[in-house]
């Protein structure tokens, strides 16, 4: 059975927010992250962090290969199920 999307979604978010020290109603979903302010050390780091939680591998290319915050969302739903 996977992982439900609003799981996927919350746990997500949680780890944005937390990088960027930003509410998740600040979260533009559409906004690429490198204009979000994520860097590619970030990345990896959230990647590591998403890997553990929803215990699935993830390759920190994903978050460039899926750019904003909606598209890596429907990635993630892809690789959960």
């Amino acid at each position: 059975m996977g992982i439900p999307l609003k799981e996927i979604e919350k746990c997500l978010m949680s780890l944005l927010c937390n990088k960027l020290k930003a509410l998740p109603e600040d979260i533009d979903k559409n906004l690429l992250f490198q204009d979000m302010g994520l860097t590619s050390l970030d990345a990896v780091i959230i990647s590591s962090e998403l890997e553990e939680a929803l215990d699935i591998p993830i390759d920190p290319t994903i978050f460039f290969e899926h750019s904003t915050y909606s598209k890596l969302l429907i990635k993630l739903d892809l690789l959960c199920t």
